[in-house]
């Protein structure tokens, strides 16, 4: 009967030794199977009564181990399956996010994108392809559309552009004004070479003055005057071939106040700032101040002088663009919302164009 329970057992030991194996462990137990209780068996065969004790004592702590051993190899298996689990829920989270983030990014590109008028814009794309950039100027795209856009959104009756050079500033007011608000832009230039000279930025004189020494600035005028016509802006587009200081008497006289003034004439700084004390009296409350090459040091004085006066909206310089908006208002919240509103349009159409 001892033998009996003996083998009996050994015959658990070898299942759970089998059992073990299967879940990864088997070969360490194995060998301290074969090390620890071979030379128990032989001598319980020999001696059974006398080795009953010590072996039975010998196979329950051997299952015992090998039962532990087992148990221990399945919590690492659970633990590593749990770990496993975890690393794949936090992945899940992660492009959960990410889909998330994606769908909220595709969400405000769209809503930037509606904030655009299509059709102004691909007509004042469309425009703005017909008239040349050069040395002496040239109005992008974005601040086309964006004195375009408070035109339309203000229903501005009435603006000045000083400094008309080949139109590409004043015809997109042009085309605003006949189709939002059935107002008049007024482009101002002399179209002459030698009042256009400046001598105040040292670096680019000399590029200016030989500019000008090629340029025929009065036949561009002529060319101004003759796409006016064939754009059928005549109704909302004024030309006034003078110096703005000679221009502004007929504006008093005729009582004529201004929704925006674009100031982009001759850059000395006892230009500009004649630009600044001549017309800003005639600007209307909360009409706007558009000013261009901002980072000139000759204009510095008269954007400061401004910046004293009304709030800047909004200031952009990049390659292709150095301007800057004010607005002839207090209200902080009004401010804040026009603001917020033109970089809206701007963030749109940098999207609109990509």
């Amino acid at each position: 009967m001892q033998l009996t329970a003996t083998i009996s057992s050994l015959t658990r030991i070898r299942q759970t030794i089998l059992q073990t194996k299967k879940q990864g462990c088997g070969t360490i137990i194995k060998m301290a199977f074969l090390k620890k209780y071979a030379g128990l068996l032989m001598r319980a065969i020999r001696h059974p009564r006398q080795a009953y004790c010590r072996l039975s004592s010998a196979l329950s702590v051997a299952f015992t181990e090998l039962t532990t051993a087992a148990v221990s190899a399945k919590d690492a298996q659970i633990a590593e399956f749990s770990t496993a689990v975890q690393k794949k829920d936090a992945r899940i989270v992660e492009l959960t996010s990410a889909m998330q983030t994606k769908d909220t990014r595709i969400a405000v590109l769209n809503s930037l994108v509606h904030v655009i008028d299509r059709k102004l814009y691909t007509d004042l794309k469309e425009l703005l392809s017909e008239i040349k950039v050069g040395f002496g100027g040239g109005c992008s795209l974005e601040k086309a559309y964006i004195m375009a856009w408070l035109i339309a959104n203000f229903k501005l009756k009435s603006t000045v552009d000083i400094g008309v050079y080949t139109g590409r500033s004043l015809f997109p007011q042009a085309l605003a004004h006949k189709r939002f608000s059935n107002g008049i832009v007024y482009g101002i230039d002399p179209w002459d070479s030698e009042l256009a000279r400046e001598n105040d930025n040292k670096e680019l004189k000399e590029a200016i003055d030989d500019f000008l020494d090629k340029t025929d600035l009065s036949e561009i005028g002529c060319e101004v005057a003759r796409y006016n016509f064939e754009k059928g802006f005549n109704d909302h587009c004024v030309l006034i071939k003078k110096k703005s200081e000679d221009a502004i008497a007929q504006f008093k006289d005729k009582n004529i106040i201004f929704d925006l003034i674009h100031i982009d004439g001759n850059h000395d700084t006892e230009m500009v700032m004649k630009d600044i004390d001549l017309y800003l009296p005639l600007l209307t409350e909360k009409g706007f101040v558009v000013m261009d090459d901002i980072t000139w040091d000759s204009v510095k004085p008269a954007f400061d002088a401004v910046n004293s006066k009304y709030s800047l909206l909004y200031k952009k310089r990049d390659l292709e663009n150095d301007y800057v908006i004010f607005w002839k208002n207090n209200n902080k919240s009004e401010i804040a919302q026009l603001a917020s509103d033109i970089e809206c349009v701007i963030s749109g159409i940098t999207t609109f164009r990509t």
